[in-house]
């Protein structure tokens, strides 16, 4: 169901007035927990406006220059003089990598590896709506388009937000047992909003600093700054930034609260009112809330009211009671933060990491400087670094090119798909059944268990499939989490590898999709029918010969791969056609072994 944020305006006095009567329950339960809605926290503050950009970025459509017989071999460090600047300028260039690319690759004299159009379809969308395309989504969407049309219609799409939702659930953690459920819906719809176009990088940052996913999920001011420094700028902080930036978050605590329509007690992060004197009033002259590394900033000394507690250890206050001025003054250590051109230049590493899988920025400065600035120039709309390095040359390259090569960016990425876009794509390309994990809630028994029909709806709601019986199908989750993939977060995340284990679960489930051995049915949701395996004019039962054999793989592979098959390809075919006729065999006793061999070679797991 698509959401939409409510303004601070109609939705703030309501949410107060059902926070405040927390601990002794609500009458009016849809204020205070609505299942398709269960987001609480500073995501409803967030403006429910137009988005920040058109996202008509620019850029898209660079003419560069390509020469399919180049050997270039030159070795590190490149230097751009008077010449190679002037070549640069007399291109052009608009789109940002590019024009930073120029001082290391053409200016210099040298080429990339051209690309095929439909190894960059295919490229892109694994990358963009995580999982290979079928052969009609890459003729009607991507081939014979302007590439910059096919980018920006894909950016814009549902499966792009959910992709960099799941993104950053990953590098945030997302687990209900550290942090609560209705926090982590909150974040996702920080990530949301984001991801859509509605609020910039840095107003993202800002509400991530003093969001309870981050403070809620580390224990001391210490361990929370630290995290905001990886999170926001790749680094560790030096000894003085981790104190200094840890008295700004000096007044957070960890505690728990019973929920009243949950059933459960949720971890949550609380207010810990310091810096106050024995009557909640500000102690003059405190520094354990004051920055000095970061401009003498009395940030966050707050006093106690109605809403908070007196303890025998000073005053305590649920972080769910903060109002709209509050939030705003507990998240300066992340519009700190956000005045570092380092703040910027990791966002703009993370997107080309995410996309090409190396460090580009380092190879050649110029990129990054460039990135910085394109984003800027956007109102810091993340969309447009996606945008830029999706429409680039360092990502439309083809991934044959001379791999021996000095400088990595000659050659196009060459990248292992995520667990849950390899499932995925095999339930698309054979429609069979499509589940997924839900990538807020890792734990869904813990809400079976607590026999709130709250809970149980909640789980109804999510991407969590419950059964007749009552039972979480955990069947998808079991099979992508063995591959890597739906991260329990609590004591690992994601991996990706090849190994005997891995290997043998992707062979078991190519089997479960194409039933190599004819088995026949046995209930199995997962098997393809014969039709999605055969072009029309050939029947299940038909007798095979050479030339059938080449036309069911190259059926095949144009729906699995997007591709035609090679001269050898096809070759290969015809003799196991050939092979398989002299024992009198069925098309579809060739069809169904062929399907597995497609789905289960290395062009299904890399791309």
């Amino acid at each position: 169901m698509k959401r939409s944020s409510r303004t601070l305006l109609n939705a703030l006095p309501a949410v107060l007035t059902c926070w405040g009567l927390l601990a002794s329950g609500c009458s009016d339960e849809k204020k205070l927990f609505d299942v398709e809605h269960p987001e609480r926290g500073p995501s409803e503050l967030l403006s429910n406006g137009d988005p920040i950009t058109d996202g008509n970025f620019a850029g898209g459509n660079d003419q560069v220059p390509v020469d399919e017989a180049s050997t270039w071999d030159a070795e590190p460090p490149i230097t751009c003089g008077e010449d190679c600047l002037a070549r640069c300028e007399s291109l052009n260039l608009t789109n940002p990598v590019n024009k930073g690319l120029c001082t290391g690759l053409w200016g210099p004299g040298g080429s990339g590896t051209p690309i095929v159009a439909e190894e960059a379809c295919r490229r892109l969308w694994v990358d963009t709506q995580g999982r290979f395309p079928t052969r009609s989504e890459m003729k009607d969407q991507c081939l014979d388009r302007p590439w910059g049309e096919v980018v920006k219609d894909l950016l814009s799409t549902e499966a792009f937000v959910r992709l960099n939702r799941r993104h950053w659930a990953d590098r945030l953690g997302y687990d209900t047992e550290s942090v609560s459920v209705e926090r982590i819906y909150d974040m996702d719809r920080v990530v949301e909003a984001l991801y859509e176009g509605r609020i910039a990088y840095d107003e993202f940052a800002a509400v991530l600093s003093a969001h309870p996913i981050l403070t809620r999920r580390h224990a001391t001011r210490g361990d929370r700054a630290e995290a905001l420094f990886w999170v926001l700028l790749g680094r560790p902080p030096f000894g003085d930034e981790r104190s200094d930036l840890g008295r700004m978050y000096t007044l957070w605590d960890n505690n728990y609260y019973d929920h009243p329509q949950l059933g459960m007690r949720l971890p949550d992060a609380y207010i810990r009112y310091r810096c106050v004197d024995d009557e909640g009033r500000q102690s003059a002259g405190s520094g354990e809330c004051t920055s000095v590394r970061f401009g003498h900033v009395e940030t966050i000394i707050l006093e106690p009211d109605s809403r908070a507690r007196k303890e025998r250890d000073g005053w305590l206050m649920w972080s769910g009671l903060l109002t709209a001025s509050e939030w705003e003054k507990l998240q300066t250590p992340g519009r700190l933060l956000t005045q570092d051109w380092l703040f910027w230049e990791h966002a703009a590493n993370v997107v080309i990491d995410q996309y090409l899988g190396y460090d580009l920025a380092t190879q050649v400065p110029q990129v990054g400087e460039e990135l910085v600035r394109y984003a800027l120039d956007n109102n810091g709309d993340i969309r447009s670094l996606h945008y830029a390095i999706l429409t680039s040359a360092a990502y439309l390259q083809s991934s044959t090119g001379d791999r021996d090569a000095k400088l990595r960016y000659t050659y196009g990425p060459l990248k292992q798909i995520d667990a849950e876009g390899w499932v995925d794509s095999l339930n698309a390309m054979t429609d069979s059944d499509v589940r997924r994990c839900d990538l807020r809630i890792n734990r869904p028994g813990d809400f079976l268990d607590s026999d709130s029909p709250s809970a149980y709806a909640l789980l109804q709601e999510s991407d969590w499939q419950v059964n007749d019986e009552g039972r979480i199908d955990t069947r998808y989750r079991d099979l992508v989490r063995n591959l890597g993939g739906c991260p329990d977060n609590s004591q690992g995340g994601r991996f990706k590898i090849v190994s005997v284990l891995t290997t043998a679960n992707q062979l078991n489930f190519a089997t479960r999709i194409c039933d190599p051995a004819l088995e026949g049915g046995d209930g199995r949701r997962e098997r393809a029918s014969i039709e999605q395996l055969l072009p029309k004019e050939i029947g299940a039962d038909e007798s095979i010969t050479a030339d059938s054999a080449a036309e069911i793989v190259r059926y095949q592979m144009l729906h699995f791969f997007g591709r035609s098959p090679t001269g050898k390809e096809t070759e290969a075919a015809r003799a196991h056609g050939e092979s398989c006729a002299r024992s009198v065999c069925r098309a579809e006793e060739f069809a169904r072994p062929a399907c597995y061999a497609l789905l289960s070679s290395a062009e299904m797991l890399f791309y």
